[in-house]
């Protein structure tokens, strides 16, 4: 029967609610340009994209030191956050305190990435990423239980922004052999976004 449906087409539909049975339409939708472009510019690929790279760390990079770990885990972690941003409009399986937790558990993870990779910046006591990680674990916790605002987590991705470009900044101007380095990773940033942000404006 449905088969034999075509776009547009009215699908009758009889709703039993709580004893009441009541009768109702459902018009087939169709293809159209809004959405397909819509889906096209949308970033279901992303998840996709960091699962394998995160995959791709672990099985090929051969030296068994913190940058492999990090980076393995922030590849899993960010498409994990991308991937509860399909689900969020519903509001499926607790996705928006999921998506705030991530927040939290990203930043450190980032971070620590990011300060370790080409070279270290600097060496910094255990300690410290200890307190860090311990922090963000707590703030990640009390987003889950839904302890602190919801927009909390909006301080979170500033300080996750903030951290990253100020990181970025310190290991350009403090380590000059890695500079051809960063600007090809921005080159390759922009060639990648390239394609996302011409669909955003079609």
């Amino acid at each position: 029967y449905y088969s034999e449906l075509e776009d547009g087409g009215d699908v009758p539909l009889i709703i039993n609610r709580m004893g009441e049975t009541r009768g109702m339409s459902y018009e087939l939708p169709g293809f159209t340009e809004a959405e397909f472009l819509g889906r096209l510019g949308s970033a279901w690929f992303l998840p996709y994209l960091f699962w394998l790279a995160g995959t791709a760390a672990l099985l090929f990079i051969r030296s068994n030191n913190a940058q492999r770990w990090l980076l393995t885990l922030a590849c899993y972690l960010v498409a994990a956050w991308f991937s509860v941003n399909g689900p969020l409009e519903a509001r499926l399986f607790g996705t928006p305190q999921l998506m705030r937790s991530l927040v939290w558990v990203l930043l450190p993870v980032i971070l620590h990435l990011l300060w370790n990779f080409p070279q270290p910046l600097k060496a910094l006591d255990e300690m410290v990423w200890s307190s860090i990680y311990t922090l963000c674990a707590v703030l990640a916790t009390a987003s889950w239980l839904q302890w602190l605002p919801a927009d909390t987590y909006v301080v979170g991705l500033f300080i996750l922004l903030a951290g990253v470009i100020l990181i970025l900044v310190a290991h350009f101007i403090f380590q000059p052999a890695e500079r051809v380095t960063f600007l090809w990773l921005v080159v390759a940033l922009a060639v990648a976004a390239l394609p996302f942000g011409i669909v955003k404006l079609l």
